[in-house]
């Protein structure tokens, strides 16, 4: 009885690619298109978690309902980072990465099984930080480098992070932050297990125009107060300086400048 229950237990797999989404079929069809190299690949799983959406995104799911590593779960939260923990707790993979929906994965399944493999065990990685693809609202696209851990900001995207499982499930998402619990993450990482990726290519292509981009005073206010907890001494002054600065001139150039022409600047950057 008990060798049959060992047989049943599903092998770990190396990768759970978790999307969050509510009423956004559109953009999630994207992801969905670019997961398909994905699918079937035992390697990896694709875990969408849906707030109960009204719009068609049941139907858009439903042919890859037989999909053995495809799942779709539709249920109650208290919001996204709510839905990632709900996600986490669903997986089975080494390594979790969290693709918001709209957002792409641009690396194949072998070249990206490859990198897994390079980085090693989970006890001295905590977070893989991935070159990614940034696409602005002007359509322009450019290749974001991660660069070395610091305290003052993040070294690469979260939907470029790549989280041991160990770590993501003993330290979840505080859901009491709304745009800003990814860096709070981040900070609770151990900065000598926060490594780079053993490759300059790009893992995600990912949205520039998000949740935080459009709502710049309540993520520097979490950002701040996510500083101001998590760092001591000239360390957390200067950090605390810093994004007070940087949150400054944003919003003052979000606040007088046109759309377009923040969109272009930025990609100019």
């Amino acid at each position: 009885m008990n060798q049959a229950l060992i047989q049943a237990t599903p092998p770990p797999r190396l990768l759970s690619i978790v999307t969050v989404t509510r009423n956004d079929s559109a953009r999630l069809a994207l992801t969905l298109r670019s997961m398909g190299r994905f699918y079937g690949d035992a390697r990896f799983e694709h875990i969408v978690m849906d707030g109960k959406s009204t719009d068609n995104t049941h139907e858009l799911v439903a042919p890859l309902a037989g999909t053995a590593n495809f799942l779709f779960h539709s249920g109650s939260d208290k919001g996204i980072y709510d839905a990632m923990n709900q996600g986490v707790a669903k997986s089975n993979g080494r390594f979790l990465l969290f693709l918001n929906c709209g957002d792409c994965m641009q690396a194949g399944p072998d070249e990206l099984a490859g990198w897994i493999e390079q980085l090693g065990g989970q006890e001295s990685v905590d977070i893989a930080c991935f070159s990614f693809s940034q696409v602005e609202s002007s359509g322009h696209t450019k290749v974001v480098h991660a660069h070395a851990a610091t305290p003052m900001h993040m070294p690469t995207s979260h939907q470029a992070m790549l989280f041991a499982a160990g770590f993501i499930r003993s330290h979840p998402y505080d859901i009491r932050y709304k745009i800003a619990a990814d860096f709070d993450l981040y900070m609770r990482s151990r900065r000598q297990c926060v490594v780079l990726a053993p490759t300059q290519a790009p893992l995600t292509i990912v949205e520039v125009d998000g949740v935080a981009s459009s709502q710049p005073m309540i993520s520097y206010r979490e950002y701040l107060a996510i500083a101001s907890r998590n760092l001591t001494g000239l360390e957390r002054v200067s950090c605390v300086i810093r994004i007070g600065f940087r949150a400054m001139i944003v919003i003052a150039v979000k606040s007088l400048l046109p759309t377009s022409l923040v969109s272009k600047l930025r990609g100019m950057s």
